[in-house]
């Protein structure tokens, strides 16, 4: 799944991972007829039973399958052992959770989830990390979690911002971003033996200054569209608002990249590696078969956001705007990045998702005609402020909040089946 606006990495894993959406050209029929074709029941439970004060470790959304990680939360977040729970209409779930997952790593230590990756509803691969010797396992599955095999995927530190992710491109080949935040350094591998062997493609090193232009993907979640063609992007709400952010591109496996200008930014006054209010962020693509892709954009003046969404037409080498939408936002303290309150989705090309905090209320906009059409419905029922929202298709979605009381601050998940109109709380103490 997972490009949230945590300050670091290290929290992001109990929290909402956005993937974006990209889709392999090889599943790109099943993505586009999510919409479409009824949704499976995946099991008799309507939500997942509910745990002491769960955390939400993990979602992700690609080809009309939702995954879900919990973990409770308490003595600390690896006291107890986390869940994976599936779902292909996010209404029904099952209990997926890899065996090896449940197996204490230390008296009162388990591993928690840290990335998953989907190419169709029974194939794909997730991940846990040890505290303790700071390896990262791979679970594979070919029966959507039935059963798992394990193999061992690399490893990070346990520092805010270290991170490792994983995306897989088909049975076979998947491409492993690793992040280690204080050694200020990233690098990109590939493997094409199922994780049997990996081979470094890209390594990053960070911009000398917080306002130099990046020259590659530093520290940006990236995703491919095939072995060859891949992207980086900062993010919707942005991942990490002061990682100097842009879109690049790749066309041969991620060993060079290059910066591309997005039509729906080319105006804005867009700042640099900060969290200014002027700073330009934008999802990653969409695919809905080899050539025809979307991507959302975002620019926050004040209290006023201008959410924009790009097309194209062949594979991703060039960019028309097909549609700008002002969205006011709520006000926000100064130590905050605006652009938190405001999420994205393109699930399809066609099917568009902005969900922005205003004041008490959650508005949902949906468009099921390529941004011709809106449906918009501000609720009350999404408690706390959008941190991310993920879409099966036009009606249904996932949103994550967070809600500060003062008490403090909690991590909230919710469901919709009806593009917005009711919202159902699934997770959150």
């Amino acid at each position: 799944m997972r490009s949230d606006q945590r300050s670091g990495r290290g929290a992001q894993r109990r929290c909402l991972l956005l993937r974006s959406g990209i889709a392999s050209v090889a599943v790109a029929s099943l993505l586009a007829g999510c919409a479409s074709r009824p949704h499976p029941a995946a099991s008799n439970f309507s939500v997942p039973p509910a745990v002491s004060a769960p955390s939400v470790t993990m979602v992700d959304v690609e080809h009309g399958i939702a995954a879900v990680g919990v973990a409770p939360v308490g003595a600390g977040s690896f006291s107890a052992p986390p869940a994976l729970w599936l779902s292909t209409d996010a209404v029904h779930w099952r209990d997926a959770t890899p065996p090896g997952a449940r197996e204490l790593v230390s008296p009162g230590i388990y591993p928690m989830f840290d990335a998953a990756s989907f190419i169709n509803p029974n194939t794909g691969w997730v991940t846990t990390w040890n505290i303790l010797n700071l390896g990262v396992t791979i679970y594979r599955t070919s029966d959507a979690g039935k059963t798992w095999s394990a193999i061992a995927g690399g490893g990070h530190g346990d520092h805010a911002g270290d991170a490792e992710w994983i995306q897989l491109i088909n049975p076979t080949t998947a491409i492993r971003e690793s992040v280690a935040a204080t050694a200020s350094n990233m690098a990109l591998d590939i493997t094409t033996n199922a994780g049997a062997s990996w081979r470094t493609v890209y390594t990053g090193p960070p911009p000398t200054a917080a306002t130099e232009l990046a020259r590659g993907p530093y520290e940006l979640p990236v995703a491919f569209a095939s072995a060859q063609h891949g992207f980086a992007a900062t993010g919707i709400p942005s991942y990490e608002p002061q990682v100097p952010g842009g879109f690049f591109a790749t066309d041969d496996g991620g060993i060079h990249w290059r910066r591309l200008t997005l039509p729906s930014l080319a105006t804005s006054n867009c700042v640099q590696g900060t969290a200014s209010a002027n700073r330009c962020v934008s999802t990653l693509p969409t695919f809905d078969d080899a050539t025809h892709a979307v991507l959302a954009t975002e620019s926050i003046t004040g209290s006023q956001a201008r959410v924009g969404f790009d097309t194209s037409s062949d594979g991703g080498k060039s960019w028309r705007t097909a549609a700008n939408v002002e969205v006011s936002i709520a006000s926000f303290p100064s130590t905050e990045d605006p652009q938190r309150f405001v999420s994205v989705a393109t699930p399809t090309s066609a099917n568009w998702w902005i969900v922005s905090s205003t004041h008490n209320a959650v508005t949902t906009r949906v468009s099921a005609d390529a941004g011709d059409n809106w449906s918009s419905i501000a609720s009350a029922d999404p408690l706390g402020a959008p941190d991310g929202i993920e879409a099966l298709d036009a009606t249904h979605a996932l949103l994550q909040t967070t809600i500060t009381t003062s008490d403090g601050t909690t991590l909230a998940l919710w469901t919709t089946t009806d593009a917005g109109r009711r919202w159902h709380r699934l997770l959150g103490s």
